[in-house]
């Protein structure tokens, strides 16, 4: 499901013998497994942790994250970490109480739920910092940087995004400083620099390419996206979101998909094409009343503000 992904940071032991893995040809089959037996994944998890195989139950959690993430399970994904972190405390493996904390905010994060998010920051901080795992607290503060941008204080979610590139510098970890790179273009578009956004995002996307990660790359073009068309430049944007589509398309980044649908529809609304907004609009509604997703307001929000003749 994501070749890029760091390693688990507690190792799976093999499989037995006896057992023959199914083998899935490439992503498209993982998720539609995945879509299959989802309910039985989590009941799983759940039994797991009933029956204090809390190492095998955070593994799950853990294998199930980019599956949930991608598609927009993010309350499932929710459940599945507030689990693992339980499974964690028992034995107190720090390693493993990190991770979960840092997922938990993630998805907090994309839940709006703010409070939450910077509690299991904070707490995921703490135990980072009392090991030498670099990257993970780069990671840490670029989800303090998407935190701030939501709080509405852009100046500290650059600071935070900056530090996060520096300390993904130091560890080596081209994959995350390129992801980091991405999230100070998007500070900088936000706070409406946006010739230095395209600098930093077109930075960004030259290193995903040469890691070959597809999510990063299809994030990175949305962020292009919102910096041409402040810019003035509609057209580049709407091939920077169409870019950006075609891969969350590909890789089932359905709640991803909604958000660049919706940058698009405001793009096309820009350059005076209120059909074409209405379209896509549209079809990022639906996804995400599919999802129950809180974004879905928004786009509602969006939709009823064009005139009823559009």
């Amino acid at each position: 499901m994501h070749a890029q992904r760091d390693p688990i940071p507690l190792p799976l032991d093999p499989p037995p013998a006896a057992d023959t893995p199914e083998h899935l040809a490439d992503s498209r089959q993982a998720t539609a497994w995945f879509h299959a037996e989802r309910a039985a994944l989590l009941a799983t998890l759940r039994l797991a942790a009933a029956s204090d195989l809390d190492r095998e139950a955070w593994q799950l959690a853990w294998a199930l994250d980019t599956y949930l993430e991608r598609s927009g399970y993010w309350y499932d994904r929710a459940v599945a970490w507030r689990t693992a972190l339980e499974c964690a405390d028992r034995p107190d493996i720090p390693a493993a109480r990190a991770g979960a904390h840092l997922s938990l905010a993630h998805t907090d994060l994309r839940l709006q739920r703010l409070d939450d998010a910077q509690e299991h920051l904070h707490r995921a901080l703490d135990l980072y910092l009392g090991s030498d795992d670099t990257a993970g607290q780069a990671f840490i503060h670029r989800l303090f940087a998407y935190l701030h941008e939501h709080r509405e204080d852009l100046p500290s979610a650059l600071e935070h995004a900056r530090r996060a590139v520096l300390l993904y510098r130091a560890a080596g970890h081209e994959r995350g400083e390129a992801f980091a790179l991405n999230a100070v273009g998007w500070c900088h578009t936000l706070l409406g620099d946006h010739a230095t956004a395209v600098e930093y995002c077109e930075h960004a996307l030259s290193l995903l390419r040469r890691v070959g990660d597809r999510g990063g790359t299809a994030a990175t073009w949305d962020s292009l996206g919102h910096a041409r068309h402040h810019l003035g430049q509609h057209d580049r944007a709407v091939d920077c979101y169409r870019q950006a589509l075609a891969l969350f398309r590909e890789l089932g980044y359905r709640a991803h998909e909604a958000d660049t649908l919706t940058h698009l529809g405001d793009t096309h609304l820009a350059a005076g094409d209120t059909g074409a907004a209405r379209a896509v609009w549209q079809q990022a509604l639906s996804i995400l009343t599919d999802l129950d997703h809180p974004w879905s307001e928004s786009v509602r929000a969006r939709l009823d503000a064009l005139p009823s003749s559009a």
